[in-house]
């Protein structure tokens, strides 16, 4: 009887996530072993070479047969390479990996969106974001295609975003601690891709001026915080990159350059110039999302200060 109510208890707390298991097993499982097909099959053979050989080397067509997927943050390469070593590279295994991200990602908006109300409340819309996340037709094709964007990034985005909103409640920890622990989940979120993950940095200022802190202090914080997430991401990609004979700046270098065809010296100052090149799509899908989080944080910024200038 104490199993069963248990097991009603976890039930009623997570039946969106319950729910979207079921969506994943029935919608995905049944087209697990097609063939991979074109740019799909990129990832998975490197990730083999990872698995044999400790580096993602793979055949790429006759101009490439020693070619190394590293065009971006190899983390999602590694991990997918782990799991290979683990489970064997079967479609079913390797397709699983990406289910099993993308419900993880479930699991961490339903905390996400717990954080932000009051958990003494009714748990239906932590299950409906959980639900609506997963259920969405691009997620569910996300998951079955074997890339970066539907596995490691939006997980250790929504981790990062989880972590940065307790970190902004947190008012028992010190600001270092609050800096370094939101540092890491930067650095594991730049540990997948670097252009989505740089959208968190406006995130990281709002981290802390919810913590109350001055100006000059908010900003040396989140430069600090920064910092540490890319050092986390070098502390582990470089000595694999230098072990393995490999160029550890490329991902630098392929990120900047596959957005210009202008630039392609290899000196971190033509790099960094030629965002003055970028076409103007790319400025825009870059630069909008940063403009909109900014402006959202001085709106938040202005009512709050207003609010406290109504109370006191």
């Amino acid at each position: 009887m104490l199993l069963i109510s248990k097991c009603r208890r976890v039930l009623k707390d997570y039946w969106g996530l319950f729910l979207s298991f079921l969506i994943i097993l029935y919608f995905l499982i049944p087209k697990a072993n097609e063939p991979f097909i074109m740019d799909e099959t990129s990832f998975p053979e490197a990730a083999k070479g990872v698995s044999e050989k400790g580096f993602p080397e793979f055949y790429n067509g006759e101009s490439r047969p020693n070619d190394l997927a590293i065009w971006h943050p190899p983390l999602y390469v590694y991990s997918l390479g782990l799991w290979i070593r683990l489970l064997g590279d079967s479609n079913y295994s390797i397709r699983g990996f990406g289910w099993l991200c993308t419900f993880a990602t479930g699991f961490v908006i339903y905390y996400i969106v717990r954080e932000l109300k009051d958990p003494s409340n009714s748990r239906a819309s932590e299950n409906l974001s959980a639900l609506f996340y997963i259920s969405h037709y691009s997620i569910l094709q996300l998951a079955q295609v074997n890339d970066i964007d539907g596995t490691v990034l939006p997980l250790f985005i929504a981790l990062a975003l989880l972590l940065f909103i307790r970190a902004s409640k947190a008012n028992n920890r010190s600001d270092l601690a609050v800096t370094f622990s939101v540092g890491l989940a930067f650095g594991l979120a730049i540990s997948s891709k670097f252009t989505t993950s740089l959208l968190l940095i406006p995130l990281l200022c709002f981290v802390f001026y919810q913590r109350g802190l001055r100006a000059w202090r908010l900003i040396a914080n989140s430069i600090l915080a920064t910092i540490i997430g890319v050092l986390f991401f070098l502390s582990w990609w470089v000595p694999i990159a230098i072990y393995f004979k490999m160029d550890w700046f490329f991902p630098v270098k392929f990120t900047f350059q596959s957005f210009t065809s202008k630039n392609q010296s290899d000196s971190i100052l033509s790099l960094l110039t030629g965002f003055i090149t970028f076409p103007p799509s790319v400025k825009l899908w870059l630069g909008l999302p940063t403009l909109l989080l900014s402006v959202l944080f001085l709106l938040l910024l202005i009512i709050e200060r207003r609010n406290l200038k109504k109370w006191e």
